[in-house]
């Protein structure tokens, strides 16, 4: 039996959270662009609460379909101009861009899609957007009512900006790019299609569309005609004189606008559907066009993608004494997760970097792992063809331009740590699916060859023993996790400490992957490795009361007592947990050393003391604003691999409290101060360095959601695979005296409820399954496609 769900309330003067889990935006002018993910697998929209942002068609920089300024200005966006033909007067339900005092205003994100309602001089309409489970459009469902008692005679403006092409060399070169430009009106489709010409700089043809379910009597295209001389977004001066060119464009910059005539009388109630989509085969449009643009099929397929989302997020549920933990780790958090394993580049921050990086796929990988395996399978996969044989791997990649940089196993090879994280994906999918097979596929290096999953993992291993300085650390070369440290090793000389910490767990990993699969010598030669990392790491890392962070080329040590700034850097303190390379009193240091020196109400900053000025042999982490970025930040991310480690030493009381302080629900981030999303993880809050202490920065694009989800699941409630089955290990604050999860674990579902009369923030006296008591606290795998009811007691 589950617990009785408490009551949530999060109600702020800029919205709530309804009973299905959504969050309601009740103003639209908030602090910063509040954005939902709507995605498949090959097309991504970032809506706002006002349909600001863009689109993209797989790759955010090489197929931009959208013009989006920035976050500042959340324009332009998808708006629906709507004008009464016998007052003259415009208006819009997005409110933006003309920003009029609307009579009522509320937007909806919810889980695939999201909604605008507005009402305005007796009239109501509601802007629905979301991205079919299957083609490469997203489509909007538009209702418009007259609640008046007089007959109104309408014009609608569905507006769209197109850019269609490289976002950067849109940015860098827009003089010329624009001259590739041509769009035209197709009657038959009842569709602008648009599109650049192939030239040099992009020799492959794609098209985008913008379809109507009503008929348009205009259409515009020209930009500069719509907006009018010296016009812009916020005033479009053709919507005063009222008649679009309806002229085809080429060589000029492009909006895609059509004038949809309407007569509404008293009390009626029309749907229109717009169908903005992105193709790389012209032939393609029609069908996608007509698959999506009827309105009964246009409300079937959302319902249709509202059930997806509902089954995607139903595939782990926990219920805990605090709604505000459930509702993070079963929905919002789970949520982004699985956007950004799909989507790792974009966000409304970084609007056109393009591809992936491999260290931020990875991490994700391992989060996604307990909720879609297949997902994590396919990523593991595609990570390990950007291995090269050496062992080591490329910083980044495009599945359309390919990898980030070619390097060869001598000299200076990017970010050190890339790696590293091989190792964590491969175990973390093994010990969910039990898959020993998988180890053995084959598959390809990027420089030639191929060797088995398992091959990869040992190549990771080597590279790492191989690649390390005068210290016998792990070299540094442009940057570990820490990619702001982008000076402190580019001469090949720089060790890390960190490095040398997560290299320890992988070793660790794989030797018990070793253990497991019954390879001896691999199991041998690993655990000898890991016992030298582990005594380089103690005497050359260790300051005395806290460990240390980076050894410079010029043997500079960060992270020391002796610095003026950085003297306590978190995450070697974190991993020297993570990776059991300290000694118990050690690890007690660490923790000391992090309430004293890092802590805050809004989780433990990066570092102190910050820095004021750029250091050449740090690199531009130095030169960031401090307590921005990785200059003494909160880092969300790290927060995380601490709430792991408080998790790993049975500090149940404060893994909760730093968990709730990194969530976006921590009463310390009021709307006005946090100013981003209260729905998703952030990157990071500015730091005490900064005069905007606490305010969130860089969300729903970052590696804390997979490490969020990781630290709830597997180490607070304490549900996590092994390789021999499903281990249960809770640590969790004494007030919790019950709580419970559901989740698939190897074709079985397993209920487990657990008790805590005691009060105790971690231990585990008895385990029963169907009401048999279990040796220890691993549950062996049990037969497939059956429900098991667990029943948990801790002591």
């Amino acid at each position: 039996m589950f617990i009785k769900k408490p009551k949530l309330e999060l109600k702020t003067a800029w919205g709530f959270f309804n009973e299905q889990h959504e969050y309601v935006i009740t103003r639209p002018d908030t602090p910063k662009p509040w954005i939902n993910y709507l995605s498949n697998s090959q097309y991504h929209a970032l809506v706002s609460q006002t349909g600001g942002g863009y689109s993209y068609y797989k790759d955010s920089k090489l197929h931009r379909i959208l013009h989006w300024e920035n976050f500042r200005s959340d324009r332009p966006g998808r708006y629906v101009f709507i004008k009464d033909q016998k007052t003259g007067e415009v208006w819009t339900p997005n409110w933006q861009p003309l920003c009029k005092r609307l009579d009522y205003w509320q937007a909806t994100h919810g889980f695939g899609y999201s909604s605008i309602y507005a009402a305005h001089q007796n009239m109501e309409a509601t802007l629905t957007y979301f991205v079919p489970p299957e083609a490469s459009c997203e489509v909007w469902v538009t209702t418009f009512k007259n609640t008046s008692l007089e007959t109104k005679t309408l014009s609608i403006y569905p507006y769209v900006h197109w850019l269609l092409g490289d976002f950067y060399m849109e940015q860098d070169h827009k003089n010329i790019m624009v001259l590739y430009n041509e769009g035209y009106y197709d009657p038959a489709l009842q569709s602008i299609v648009a599109f650049k010409h192939p030239n040099s700089s992009r020799k492959y043809e794609t098209y985008g569309f913008f379809a109507s379910s009503l008929k348009p009597s205009g259409y515009e295209l020209n930009y500069e005609k719509f907006v009018g001389k010296y016009g812009s977004i916020s005033n479009p001066k053709m919507l005063k004189k009222g008649k679009l060119s309806s002229e085809p464009v080429r060589g000029e910059e492009m909006v895609g606008v059509m004038e949809i005539p309407l007569t509404l009388k008293p009390q009626q109630e029309v749907t229109c559907v717009f169908v903005l989509g992105f193709t790389e085969k012209k032939s393609d449009i029609e069908k996608i066009i007509k698959d999506h643009v009827k309105p009964q099929e246009a409300k079937h397929l959302l319902q249709k993608t509202k059930v997806m989302w509902e089954t995607k997020l139903s595939g782990m549920k926990v219920e805990t004494p605090d709604p505000q933990f459930n509702l993070m780790t079963n929905f919002w958090g789970k949520y982004q997760l699985l956007h950004i394993t799909r989507w790792r580049s974009a966000s409304f921050y970084s609007p056109g970097e393009g591809g992936r990086g491999y260290r931020d796929t990875a991490q994700d990988v391992e989060g996604v792992a307990s909720i879609d395996p297949f997902l994590c399978r396919e990523w593991i996969e595609r990570l390990l063809t950007y291995q090269y044989k050496s062992g080591h791997a490329v910083a980044g990649f495009s599945d359309i331009e390919g990898p980030w940089e070619i390097g060869t196993d001598k000299g200076i090879l990017g970010k050190s740590d890339v790696a590293v994280w091989i190792p964590f994906m491969v175990s973390t999918y093994v010990k969910e699916t039990g898959d020993k097979d998988f180890l053995q596929k084959e598959i390809s290096f990027l420089d030639g060859d191929k060797a088995s999953v398992w091959e990869h993992c040992l190549r990771a291993m080597e590279h790492f023993w191989k690649s390390r300085g005068e210290h016998g650390l792990p070299l540094f070369w442009k940057a570990d996790w820490n990619d702001a440290l982008d000076r402190c090793g580019i001469q090949g000389k720089g060790e890390s400490v960190w490095l040398g910490q997560a290299y320890a767990r992988a070793l660790l990993c794989v030797e018990e992957m070793a253990l497991w699969l019954g390879k001896k010598e691999d199991e041998a030669l690993m655990h000898s490795r890991y016992e030298e990392m582990k005594k380089i790491i103690n005497d050359v890392g260790w300051d005395g009361d806290w460990y240390r962070c980076v050894f410079t080329d010029s043997q500079k040590i960060l992270g020391s007592k002796t610095g003026e700034a950085n003297r306590v850097y978190l995450n070697t303190q974190s991993w020297a947990i993570l990776s059991k390379v300290a000694p118990e009193l050690r690890a007690e240091k660490c923790f000391r050393a992090i309430e004293e020196h890092l802590e805050t109400e809004m989780g433990p900053a990066m570092f102190s003391p910050y820095y004021t000025q750029y250091d050449p042999q740090i690199g531009r982490m130095t030169a960031f604003a401090p307590g921005t970025k990785e200059n003494a930040a909160i880092f969300s991310h790290a927060c995380a691999f601490l709430i792991v480690s408080y998790a790993m030493s049975k500090k149940g009381k404060k893994a909760y409290e730093l968990f709730t302080k990194i969530a976006p629900y921590n009463p310390a981030k009021t709307v006005e101060r946090y100013q981003t999303e209260p729905y998703v993880y952030a990157e990071y809050c500015y730091g005490p360095g900064n005069a905007q202490f606490g305010m969130g920065a860089f969300n729903w694009n970052t590696g804390t959601a997979a490490w969020m989800f990781i630290a709830a699941t597997q180490w607070m409630v304490g549900v996590r695979p092994v390789f021999e089955g499903l281990m249960i290990d809770p640590c969790v604050p004494s007030h919790w005296k019950t709580f419970s999860i559901e989740r698939a674990f190897r074709g079985a579902l397993y209920k487990i409820h657990i008790e805590n009369p005691e009060g105790v923030e971690s231990g585990v006296k008895e385990v029963t399954v169907d009401g048999k008591r279990i040796e220890g606290n691993v549950i062996p795998q049990m037969p497939a496609g059956k429900v098991y009811e667990v029943h948990v007691l801790m002591g």
